[in-house]
């Protein structure tokens, strides 16, 4: 009990922070979890995977371009769904995964310098709106930051005490990010500034090459494996994307004033605030005592890698054609936060508590703006219960997959699906510029959402109707290689 005692003194204020993410991150939980048509289909396929003995070989597929992701997050939504079985189990997991980021950057400030930087960096990613926003969703993109974040934590324990098995693991873990989603493919630019920056000899440049290699190798092995079964037809879908002009369709002009001036600063200081005026002030402050870093050679390291990584990425995205989505951005946050930790902390003592209230303060108020914001999941589950059947074989009207998905998700689930002998019923949505027929039909309704009893319909009136089966949900996964071999 004493060690226990004496473990509490002496990390309160990290406890006290990790308290306040978990907070922030669950408040009001019931009515934040994002609950809508992607997070429902990657989880039907879990279940689906789980119950058939599945192993997907492929990720999601993408919504740019005819090719699909990397399998690992599929495996790690199955993973998660076998632990955490509830209803929403897997997004709780992954507000987990959320708040355990915090403690990551704790242990990354510590290691670079000392317990204080790690404070820093603990509370600026227990407060980040951008974080907390992210937190109650279950999405690729948003597996990213926690891909991102430990391999940062890896790199500062590869320069606090160098090992072989941390390379591997460098590679690794940007393999994860890509892994997770395409948008992070600029993340490997901090494998290439770590091997500048570590630079030695030609002999050690190789071995480093070949251990983070292997690395990023192992976390694609599943496409891998999928390729040499099927003719490469996932390596040579995603070549013929990148390469043939696919991100042209959805052409995002930007320039370069708009991009310095505007852009960044704004995503520096949404990502740590909420408010982008202040990020001028973070960068402002980062370039000041961006001469003091030379004084410490690991964290002088650390931070050209991060910044050399970080002036790559602009220049890509600069010259990227597709569209800049809030969900595609997560890869930088772990930057913005190490980043202006590093600089917060080479601030005079005043100063540093004066700055350091003033952002508590501007996150505080976006974070409040956030925890009582409403999902749609609520709304899903109250026309769910309003269906008083044992089992059901679900319909659509319109394509609303914003409200099918989950609701299909909700049945099978529950073993409530039965595609032969089911009770038929079909979903509608009546927004974004579609309408429903108003019959008598109708069994559920919501501000949104119409649920119609069609089980009466003969054959001919059914052909207006998209069925959806466990099994076509899961095949989803396999919709851009139909002729392909899967398991």
């Amino acid at each position: 009990m004493s060690k226990f005692k004496t473990i509490i003194a002496k990390n309160w204020v990290l406890i006290l922070i990790i308290l306040l993410a978990t907070l922030l991150r669950f408040y009001d939980y019931q009515n934040r979890w994002v609950f809508n048509q992607d997070q429902a289909r990657d989880i039907t396929m879990a279940h689906f995977a789980l119950r058939n003995n599945k192993i997907p070989l492929v990720g999601s597929p993408s919504s740019a371009g005819p090719f699909n992701f990397g399998a690992l997050y599929d495996w790690l939504v199955i993973g998660i769904t076998f632990l955490f079985p509830f209803i929403s189990g897997s997004w709780v997991a992954f507000t987990l995964l959320s708040t355990f980021c915090v403690f990551i950057f704790y242990k990354i400030g510590d290691n670079l310098v000392n317990k204080k930087l790690g404070l820093i960096m603990a509370l600026l990613s227990a407060i980040s709106p951008s974080l907390v926003l992210n937190s109650t969703d279950m999405l690729n993109t948003v597996a990213v930051l926690f891909a991102v974040c430990l391999n940062f934590y890896v790199l500062s324990l590869y320069f606090k005490k160098p090992k072989n098995i941390y390379l591997f693991f460098l590679g690794f873990t940007v393999g994860l990010a890509n892994n997770f989603h395409f948008q992070s493919l600029g993340f490997g630019s901090v494998l290439i500034a770590f091997l500048l920056i570590n630079l030695k000899n030609i002999k050690q440049l190789i071995y480093h090459t070949i251990l983070i290699g292997i690395g990023y190798i192992v976390s694609f092995l599943p496409n891998i494996i999928f390729d040499l079964l099927n003719n490469f037809v996932w390596i040579k879908s995603v070549a013929t994307y990148y390469l043939g002009g696919g991100t042209d369709k959805f052409y995002y002009p930007v320039r370069w004033l708009i991009d310095i001036r505007d852009f960044w600063p704004q995503l520096w200081g949404n990502t740590i605030t909420g408010f982008g005026s202040i990020g001028y002030i973070l960068i402002l402050i980062y370039l000041l005592v961006l001469p003091k870093l030379f004084k410490q050679k690991r964290l002088n390291k650390y931070n050209l890698i991060l910044l050399i990584s970080l002036i790559i990425q602009v220049l890509l995205l600069r010259y990227y054609k597709g569209v800049r989505s809030r969900e595609y951005l997560i890869t930088f946050h772990s930057y913005f936060i190490i980043l202006t930790a590093i600089a917060l902390n080479y601030l005079s003592k005043n100063i540093f508590i004066l700055i350091t209230v003033l952002l508590v303060l501007a996150s505080t108020i976006s974070c409040s703006k956030i925890v009582l914001q409403k999902s749609q999941a609520q709304e899903i589950l109250s026309i769910y219960k309003d269906v008083n059947q044992d089992e059901v074989d679900m319909y659509t009207l319109n394509g609303s997959s914003q409200v099918n998905l989950p609701l299909f998700y909700l049945f099978y689930r529950q073993n409530k699906i039965d595609s032969q002998k089911g009770y038929k019923i079909a979903t509608c949505i009546s927004k974004d510029n579609l309408t429903c027929p108003d019959s008598g039909l109708i069994i559920a309704k919501s501000d949104h959402y119409i649920l119609y009893d069609i089980n009466s319909l003969t054959p001919n009136q059914l052909a207006n109707y998209f069925q959806f089966t466990p099994q076509i949900i899961y095949n989803w996964l396999y919709i851009n290689y139909p002729d392909a071999k899967n398991y």
